[in-house]
């Protein structure tokens, strides 16, 4: 088994990305903060009127809602509450300007692990 490093990682890559996380409960902060300390610039995407807008803002981060987020995203990572993210992933405006983006989405009791998938953007 290959164990990866800090100093495996090519950072500038995703520094050069316009990343967009939906939802900023326990993992949208965690990955949002980290992110954004680590020189990328991130957006937080959200329903208009959620608690978290403010919480988001007040650590630095540009919030939006989900459909003005990912217009013009690289990279989006659903981290919803489980039960919204099947109707966040499957609308439309959820997916950013082909050609292809990479999702990643923690799954219920598997929260501690992520599938990631990279998919050109569905049509509906």
């Amino acid at each position: 088994m290959k164990i990866y490093y800090e100093d495996d990682a090519n950072l500038e890559i995703i520094q050069s990305m316009n990343v967009t996380i939906v939802g900023y409960g326990s993992q949208g902060h965690a990955h949002a903060n980290n992110l954004h300390e680590s020189g990328v610039n991130v957006t937080v995407a959200l329903r208009e009127g959620s608690s978290s807008w403010k919480k988001a803002e007040e650590a630095g981060l540009n919030v939006s809602s989900v459909s003005e987020s990912v217009k013009n995203a690289d990279l989006v990572m659903i981290l919803a509450p489980d039960e919204f993210q099947k109707d966040i992933y499957e609308s439309p405006t959820t997916h950013p300007t082909p050609p292809a983006y990479i999702q990643s989405i923690p799954y219920g009791s598997l929260s501690d692990h992520s599938i990631s998938t990279v998919a050109k953007r569905p049509t509906f």
